[in-house]
């Protein structure tokens, strides 16, 4: 899949965290516009459908819009997208995977992916676990033309790399023109397992980091 060029200029990194940020086409500090990779917004919204199988073929979905339609300096997002999605429901246990692009009018910045299993011990969770790794290499494949790390993917399947619940323990990883950004938590007991895999347009907004 093709990256798009924004013709508005940069946005700013902060946007890229922002679910309802507001959009900037200079940097902060006033100086020249940059322009920026973006993923193509009406493709991106719809990447999990991509993945073997049926699981994932409900996530995602919706338009590109603006979060708020009634700000000028409003993000964009996939209006009416399905997520999460619950890919095992226990008695006391379930998991689910959500997917959510943010951006601006020209095209998405961020793609985020999310995996949490909570109320554990879940029943061979790390099979779910490895296909939220599978849905994510077909993710990095279609939004950056290359497949997801090995040592993400590695790191994704290793609780023993997860950080307690809380802590912060984010790496980056470069990928094509953009990078990816990946976050593992447990908690204390076991019975709560997190993993963010977000996937940026451009290598430049790392530099904002």
């Amino acid at each position: 899949m093709k990256y798009i060029r924004s013709r508005s200029s940069f946005l700013i990194f902060a946007l890229a965290f922002s679910n309802a940020g507001c959009g900037t086409s200079e940097v902060a500090n006033n100086s020249q516009p940059v322009s920026r990779q973006l993923f193509p917004p009406d493709a991106a919204c719809v990447y999990p459908v991509h993945a073997p199988g049926k699981v994932f073929s409900k996530l995602g979905g919706g338009s590109w819009a603006a979060t708020d339609p009634a700000d000028p300096r409003s993000s964009f997002e996939c209006s009416g997208s399905n997520s999460p999605v619950q890919i095992y429901i226990g008695e006391q246990s379930a998991v689910d995977v959500e997917y959510s692009l943010t951006g601006v009018e020209d095209g998405a910045t961020m793609i985020t992916l999310s995996y949490r299993a909570i109320g554990g011990p879940v029943p061979n969770e790390s099979t779910y676990r490895n296909t939220f790794a599978n849905l994510a290499d077909v993710v990095s494949r279609h939004s950056l033309n290359n497949p997801l790390p090995e040592l993400a993917r590695r790191k994704l399947g290793n609780l023993k790399s997860y950080s307690q619940t809380g802590t912060d323990n984010t790496e980056n990883f470069d990928v094509g023109q953009g990078f990816i950004s990946l976050s593992r938590n447990m908690s204390a007991d076991g019975k709560s397992i997190t993993a963010t895999v977000r996937f940026f347009s451009d290598v430049g907004f790392k530099l904002e980091q």
